[in-house]
């Protein structure tokens, strides 16, 4: 059985850009119990990791938050 928050970063991965091979989602559950969720963004020309999902999930988690990461195929 696949966890409830997994299933979550799948729902948003599917939402990314459909012209990329593959898409991510991540989801991350706070110590405080809120839950907050990214998807992948793309910078023109840059090739940074500012964009990534669980770069930008990372700013706003605390320390021993749980993360779901997904990532799915184009086709």
């Amino acid at each position: 059985m696949i966890p409830f928050r997994l299933q979550q970063a799948v729902a948003l991965s599917l939402t990314g850009n459909p012209a990329r091979k593959y898409r991510f989602g991540a989801v991350g559950v706070r110590c405080d119990g809120a839950v907050v969720a990214c998807v992948n963004g793309g910078t023109k020309g840059a090739r940074t990791p500012s964009m990534h999902a669980e770069a930008r999930l990372s700013r706003k988690l605390d320390r021993g938050s749980y993360v779901y990461v997904a990532r799915t195929l184009r086709d």
